[in-house]
């Protein structure tokens, strides 16, 4: 039978190549936070790529040792891609190991019944055991029935923690000129892991209206794929470079539980609006939650890359623009308003708000009239 090598092809086994080298610059990059669960993604795309050239260039002829383990190595990207956000995101974070086997529990289910069946074909074809034909032809059944779905709707899941994760963190980094980097490349992979999850549903209901040749409906979401395997190999050679955690034994030693805390402070600060009082000192905090000063600085420092002052003022300014938002504020001053969300002295509203918005709080207010003008 002669192999098709189209150009589509010849693409698709080009973007599984430079794949395979990505893979090899993230496992020497020591530092790049995360890097293994970014492997673990790219090595279930490379693999998709190279299953994909096998059966599209007419390979599957001669290898068929894809056709043991379809719908295994899928089951990486979601978990990879969430675990991979959450530790550029949280500073110093490492999931633990029943957090880790948790998420890729899916994963390893389906290749544990992968390598079952393909243990039956082999017991079957190659040492005899004919009584294991109906077990087997079960087996095949099953896992052809459930597959594609359960994949899909795990992928679904990761990606919507995914989002939810992102958009908490970015809430609490943005003010952070140094964290915009890594903000950028999150939501960058976030928008294609969405796309991805919305092509992959249509892809999967695509038969009930398509009519096409067999399996080639597939073919966009492939592609697709395959140029995400070309942008993050390109895009993602400088970012693990220039996004590195510090060699600083802090970092290091970062309390799990730091993440617990970080959020019951944001959770409690904007429920309580502790912020409204302007003077509210760390020992306030502390005795309204009931935990020690030190573990709420600890967990600001640690978890968050802020300190109690520059968290409390954070809060301050989001809800002056909130005020500000209010047209009933409109007969109070600038400083009337960040007075009433608690600050004490214009120079300490002044320099708060530029660390937060990276501009004066005139000039964030001209482009807000300007927004409202326009709709």
């Amino acid at each position: 039978m002669q192999l098709d090598f189209h150009w589509i092809n010849i693409l698709i086994l080009f973007g599984a190549i430079q794949g395979l080298v990505f893979i090899g610059i993230l496992l020497f990059h020591k530092k790049h936070p995360g890097r293994i669960f970014l492997a673990l993604v790219m090595l279930a795309l490379v693999y998709n790529a190279f299953e994909t050239f096998n059966w599209s260039a007419g390979l599957d002829q001669y290898i068929i040792f894809f056709d043991f383990f379809p719908f295994v190595t899928i089951f990486l990207i979601g978990p990879g891609f969430y675990l991979y956000f959450k530790s550029l995101l949280n500073i110093g974070f490492s999931p633990s190991r029943k957090e880790t086997l948790l998420a890729f529990s899916p994963f390893l289910f389906q290749l544990t019944y992968a390598l079952v069946k393909s243990f039956g074909y082999f017991a079957y074809f190659k040492l005899d055991w004919k009584e294991i034909e109906l077990p087997l032809t079960w087996l095949f059944r099953i896992y052809d029935i459930y597959s594609e779905v359960w994949s899909l709707l795990v992928f679904v899941f990761f990606t919507i923690i995914s989002v939810i994760l992102v958009k908490r963190k970015s809430a609490i980094l943005k003010s952070d000129p140094d964290k915009k980097e890594i903000l950028h490349w999150v939501k960058s992979i976030l928008l294609f892991q969405i796309i991805f999850a919305i092509g992959w549903t249509l892809t999967l209901i695509a038969p009930i209206w398509y009519n096409g040749e067999y399996g080639s409906h597939y073919y966009p979401i492939e592609l697709f794929l395959v140029m995400f395997l070309y942008w993050s190999a390109m895009a993602g050679f400088w970012k693990v470079k220039s996004i590195q955690t510090e060699n600083s034994p802090k970092s290091k030693e970062t309390n799990p539980e730091a993440f617990g805390t970080l959020e019951l402070l944001h959770k409690t600060m904007d429920k309580d609006h502790l912020y409204l009082n302007p003077n509210l000192t760390l020992q306030i905090f502390a005795d309204h939650l009931g935990i020690a000063p030190k573990e709420i600085s600890y967990a600001l420092n640690q978890a968050g890359n802020t300190n109690f002052n520059d968290f409390i003022n954070y809060k301050r300014v989001e809800a002056f623009c909130g005020s500000m938002a209010n047209e009933k504020k409109t007969n109070l001053t600038i400083f009337g308003v960040a007075q009433e969300c608690g600050f004490n002295s214009p120079a300490t509203f002044q320099r708060a708000f530029k660390k937060v918005k990276n501009m004066s709080p005139k000039v964030y207010l001209v482009g807000m009239e300007e927004k409202k003008a326009k709709v």
